[in-house]
């Protein structure tokens, strides 16, 4: 079980930082390259309002699900390659009890059928709880190249596209209605360098007893870590460790910190955490935190 400091903690953080807004549209996204996948059975229209940069909205009793599969071109003649994709969840009946998730991964083919997510099989997810649930597709990730094929040519004649198939399934009794958005960032943002010495900084204090094995395990996962084996730190770059559901926004700031089950021992990384002036959520479950519930509430005010 997971200290009953650590608990207060992350919910303390969370509130302290609740209301702060959501990395607006800018000029860095693009999401006029965005194209449903010809799938026989799903509706093409849905990623064409994706396309348009406008939310797609659904009701879903429990257990069914919409299903979202789109490509998006590498722009190898501008040098700017795949894009990094940002995928962003609203369940609009939440005070009512609506919930509902979003499962995704690289388009993949058994016996010429596409595989569809669900909550067993995935690579990326959402874990609702209140509020906007992010998701954040890292062309670093080592899986994304799963999804690049030559299988689909898009209207404009690209030819080497990257794919994915999300699905959005309702978790709860209760219809869930949501709304969907979807951001193509083609300028692979970066954690800005003060978060990036935050991180580092966590990593020295509480990872010198126990190497914190699973921070490591997950930056194996970014292509070109550790490349001449040499590395004696994780990637700290969050934007791009997100299989643990870690985002940032297109400024390099993070909003979203989870650092579950990473076996930090230490004190409460207040100062670091105070730092990240665009967090909204912060996970801390299953670590060995110690500190004053009190003093930090107070601080974090």
């Amino acid at each position: 079980m997971r200290p009953p400091a650590t608990a207060l903690a992350w919910a303390l953080v969370a509130l302290a930082w609740a209301g702060t807004a959501l990395g607006q549209e800018s000029d860095r996204t693009d999401n006029s390259f965005l194209e449903a996948i010809p799938i026989e059975g799903l509706n093409a229209s849905r990623i064409d309002v994706l396309a348009a940069g406008e939310g797609v909205t659904g009701t879903l009793p429990f257990n069914l699900y919409d299903v979202f599969a789109f490509q998006a071109p590498e722009r190898e003649e501008e040098g700017l390659g795949f894009p990094d994709i940002l995928l962003s969840l609203d369940v609009l009946n939440d005070a009512t009890g609506g919930n509902a998730d979003i499962y995704c991964w690289p388009l993949l083919q058994e016996n010429g059928n596409v595989v569809l997510p669900t909550r067993e099989k995935f690579h990326w997810a959402s874990n609702h709880s209140q509020g906007t649930d992010l998701v954040f597709i890292s062309s670093n990730d080592s899986f994304y190249g799963e999804g690049v094929s030559n299988n689909f040519t898009r209207e404009d004649g690209h030819t080497i596209s990257v794919g994915f198939v999300c699905s959005v399934i309702g978790q709860s009794v209760v219809p869930s209605e949501y709304r969907l958005e979807l951001e193509l960032d083609y300028t692979k943002r970066s954690l800005v360098s003060r978060e990036v010495s935050a991180m580092r900084s966590i990593f020295n204090k509480c990872c010198r007893d126990s190497g914190c094995p699973r921070w490591l395990a997950m930056s194996s996962e970014v292509v070109g870590w550790n490349a001449s084996g040499e590395e004696t730190e994780p990637v700290l770059d969050m934007c791009h460790l997100n299989l643990n559901g870690s985002v940032c926004n297109d400024d390099g700031r993070l909003l979203k910190l989870n650092l579950d089950l990473f076996e930090l021992e230490c004190a409460f990384p207040f100062d670091e955490l105070k730092v990240m002036s665009q967090l909204q959520k912060v996970s801390l479950d299953y670590n060995r935190l110690t500190g004053d519930i009190g003093a930090i509430a107070g601080g974090l005010k």
